[in-house]
């Protein structure tokens, strides 16, 4: 997601640059981005979660009640184990080095 979000900002700053570039064009975009703007900020807001709530029958299905709990524990290990790993090829900290385990 990050890559393609990148890219998208890339081409979006190169484009005007390049020769032919007109005003139409310009102001499409800036409209598509405006767009996707409101709608990112919808999201970061729970707009959507507040106005179509989940019943919890929905969020524990009954041949798998503990699934989605499951998953985003899941999930966030996952992250704090990259963030983790991220720390470390900084090199260790004190605490790290003060718990590291013998191998």
């Amino acid at each position: 997601m990050k890559t393609a979000l990148r890219s998208q900002v890339t081409e979006t700053f190169r484009s005007p640059l390049a020769p032919g570039a007109n005003q139409d064009t310009l102001a499409a975009r800036i409209k598509d981005a405006q767009v996707q703007l409101e709608a990112l900020q919808k999201i970061t807001n729970n707009e959507f979660k507040q106005k179509y709530p989940l019943s919890p029958k929905l969020l524990t299905p009954a041949s798998n009640p503990n699934y989605y709990s499951k998953l985003v524990d899941m999930l966030e290990k996952e992250t704090a184990k990259k963030n983790f790993e991220a720390i470390g090829k900084k090199g260790p900290s004190f605490f790290q080095k003060l718990f590291r385990t013998a191998k």
